[in-house]
This record gives structure tokens, sequence and C-alpha cells, in this order.
């Protein structure tokens, strides 16, 4: 049995906003547009995309690949103040802001690879993009990673040896 649209906003509410955030570098005044936006495309301009899918993610990649394909308008993101992301645990709050650090159109792909933890392989299929571009898009993960150290330390949250930022190989 297949769900309605609004058992699968509700069952990704939560991942869909902390991605808009992650999108939007953490500006939440460009956050909620953004989650709006596709709801709203996707509940009149594509209705059957629930049931052409496997029902996980859905509306996640659909976000994705929409902000992929078409950034929000004025390009990278503007110079801004730190968001507060509220309702978000304050580590992932620091997270979503350094995101605003790298490219717009590098932000889906480090999403889905370093933060959902997704093959390159499904990462370059739910973007529609070849292994090369994805990699291309993943070296600004160096980027992040560095924000990331230089606020907590040097030190890689996650990693209790202080280890390398930068991922060897692809997979």
């Amino acid at each position: 049995m297949s769900r309605t649209l609004e058992e699968q906003i509700s069952s990704e509410l939560d991942t869909l906003w902390q991605a808009a955030l992650f999108l939007t570098g953490g500006v939440e005044q460009r956050a909620e547009p953004l989650l709006l936006h596709v709801i709203t495309l996707v509940s009149h301009e594509d209705p059957g995309a629930l049931e052409r899918e496997d029902g996980t993610d859905v509306l996640e990649r659909f976000m994705l690949r929409q902000f992929f394909d078409q950034p929000l308008r004025g390009g990278d993101s503007p110079p801004r103040s730190t968001s507060s992301c509220e309702g978000v645990d304050p580590d992932v709050a620091e997270l979503l802001n350094d995101a605003g650090a790298v490219p717009d159109r590098a932000r889906p792909a480090l999403w889905l690879v370093l933060v959902r933890r997704r093959s390159y392989e499904e990462a370059a299929e739910v973007l529609g993009i070849e292994g090369d571009t994805l990699r291309e898009l993943l070296g600004y993960r160096d980027v992040l990673m560095a924000r990331v150290a230089a606020r907590s330390g040097g030190r890689v949250p996650g990693d209790p040896e202080g280890g390398s930022t930068s991922r060897e190989g692809a997979s």
C-alpha cells in the first residue's frame, strides 16, 4: 500500500528541514522557501513521484535534485550572519552554517556522501551526474572539514585521533 503525500512529508520532515538548512548554508530564510517549493512542486506538478519511487527518501532526493539543477536565485549564498537554526542540535547547527563556506552546487553532493553516507554511485544517480563530476564536487569537503576543524580546535568531531579531514579513494 502506497503512502499519501502527507504521510511521506510527515515521515521525512526532520531530514528535509536539515537538508534544506545544509543546502542553504544554515540560512533559515532560504531553507523554508526551498522546503515549501519542493513540497508544492511535488504535490502540484508531479503527484505521481511517490508512486514511481521506492518510497524511501523520495522528497529528500527530489529536493537535492531540484537544488542541484536550479540553485536558489542569486547564485551562491550571500554574505550573512550566523543563523540560529532553531530546533536543531547546536553541533548540527554549526555544521549547517559551515556548509555556507562551499558553493551551492557542491552542497547536495556533500549532503548525500558526508552526512547521509550514501555511496558515490547512489549520490551520482540522485543528482543525475557522472562519477567524475561527483568527485570534483566532493573536493569541497576539504573546505567544509577545514571550517569544522577550525571551529573545534583542529579536531574533526567523531575522529578521536584528530586525523586527516579528507577521505581517500572513491567507491
